[in-house]
Formats: structure tokens, sequence, C-alpha cells
């Protein structure tokens, strides 16, 4: 039996080099490891809000997490898939002392369930900014920051997010414009 015929005789797997210019796998099934692989079945992207030096959406001294009002959504449709994508929040800030501190954060909306992906997302920190200019001055800052958002709660339905931001007691935060692409993924 030839090689071409029997994938036994590749020992741990073929490369692209023992193939053809073509692979037919035409009734046949093929079996990804787990947690390779993934379907697109819905995506949404857009702007929320808009930036200007007077805040057109929201502004003030928050040293809480706050709400900013700024939503945006996509409908989720199967329950065991997840939503995954990228988020940019554009704000701007001004500081009366040496520095100025903000936290973001983006919650599922009526809730304290942050979906912001791969940070330390409690009540204390979210995605932490800081700037210090080293003098003690009235400074403005046009800021843009992009991070993962990443949903894997297993309702379906219309899934919206808010973005939520705190400063130091200093600062003034003023804002903003979110841009989004979001992205439903099957398994």
């Amino acid at each position: 039996m030839s090689r071409a015929r029997t994938v036994a005789n590749y020992g741990d797997g073929v490369e692209a080099a023992d193939l053809s210019s073509t692979l037919d796998l035409s009734g046949k099934t093929v079996t990804l490891p787990s947690g390779v692989g993934g379907k697109i079945v819905n995506a949404v992207s857009g702007d929320v809000g808009g930036i200007s030096s007077s805040g057109s959406e929201f502004g003030g001294s928050y040293t809480s997490y706050t709400a900013t009002g700024m939503t945006f959504s996509i409908n989720k449709t199967i329950s065991n898939s997840i939503i995954t994508g990228v988020i940019t929040l554009f704000y701007n800030y001004d500081f009366t002392h040496s520095y100025a501190q903000s936290f973001h954060d983006v919650y599922l909306q009526n809730t304290s369930d942050s979906v912001l992906a791969g940070f330390d997302n409690d009540s204390n920190y979210g995605v932490y900014c800081f700037m210090n200019d080293g003098s003690s001055h009235r400074f403005d800052n046009y800021m843009q920051l992009t991070v993962p958002l990443k949903d894997s709660t297993t309702s379906t339905g219309t899934r919206t997010y808010e973005w939520y931001t705190k400063t130091n007691s200093s600062s003034n935060i003023r804002g903003g414009k979110i841009s989004y692409t979001l992205f439903e993924v099957a398994p």
C-alpha cells in the first residue's frame, strides 16, 4: 500500500510536504483537538459617542466606578458560544496636581460582570492609566485605550455592555467615544 493511501505510515502526522497540491476530504470527518477551531456566527462593529474638550457624553471627577451611560450591544444566538472582540475607549482628562490616574472597565449592563479579557477586573483596578508631568498645573490629555473583550456566559439574546470609569480626586475625566468590533464565536 502506498504512503499516499495510508496515514498510518506517517507516524505522528502528515506534513505539508507529504501532500499533493490538494487534499480531498470528501465524505471524511476531521476532528480538531479540543479548544481549536470555532465559527464566527455573528459580528458587529460601530462607534458610540464622540469626543470634544467639553466632554460630549459624560464628565466629572468620579472617585468610584461610575457608569458613563455609553453602551454597545451584540445579539448572542447560541448558548455555548462566546462573545469576543476589541474595543477602543476615547476620552480626555485634566488634572491640577502633578499626576492623574484613570481606571476603566466594561461591564455587562446592569451587572458587576466585567468583560475585559486578561485584566485584574475588580472594583479597585480594571484597566489603569497613569499620567505624570512632574509639575503641579492644569494639563489636558486626550487618550485612546484599546482592550480585548470576552463574554462567555451561557444566556442568549441581546448582550449590552457599558463603560465604567473612575479617577483620582485631582482629575476630571471627560468623554467619550467607543469604537468596537465584536464576534459571536461558536465551538
